[in-house]
């Protein structure tokens, strides 16, 4: 259990320390299988030409907190990896289309440290919902984006 450092006795100090920490959000992941991690491979089985690889451990941690975002367990999640590690794929362009096609009302703003990065990240998302939802056609800005319902 972690407990937050404010909430303990005096003279006491906490079950984890730090250094446990990815150990402690590793586990559960053989638990049985979220579904956006079962949606992923069959939605994405290439990024940008290249067959994914969505098995990773750092890939599956961050699919796990997706999935308790999506269950509402979750409120706020940052993610900090080096680049080319999978998250702007992960988070950016499937996470949204698999929340639409749960929700087709659901609403996503992606940023990005330029308008040109966001642009392409908005721009693949949508490329890959016009194959699993059905786009509203009165949308076409890269920035721009809504299902048809």
């Amino acid at each position: 259990m972690i407990v937050p450092r404010s909430s303990l006795s005096p003279g006491t100090s906490p079950k984890y320390g730090l250094a446990d920490f990815p150990e402690i959000l590793l586990r559960g992941l053989d638990e049985e299988t979220p579904n956006f991690s079962t949606w992923l491979p069959e939605a994405m089985p290439r990024v940008d030409g290249t067959p994914a690889r969505w098995d990773w451990p750092h890939l599956r941690l961050i699919q796990k907190n997706l999935q308790r975002i999506a269950d509402g367990e979750l409120k706020r999640l940052i993610v900090t990896m080096a680049p080319r590690h999978g998250k702007s794929s992960l988070i950016s362009r499937a996470f949204p289309v698999w929340c639409m096609e749960r929700d087709p009302d659901f609403r996503v703003a992606v940023g990005g440290y330029s308008q040109e990065f966001a642009n392409g990240l908005g721009r693949k998302s949508r490329k890959l919902a016009m194959t699993r939802v059905p786009v509203s056609a009165e949308r076409h800005a890269a920035r721009e984006g809504s299902t048809a319902a």
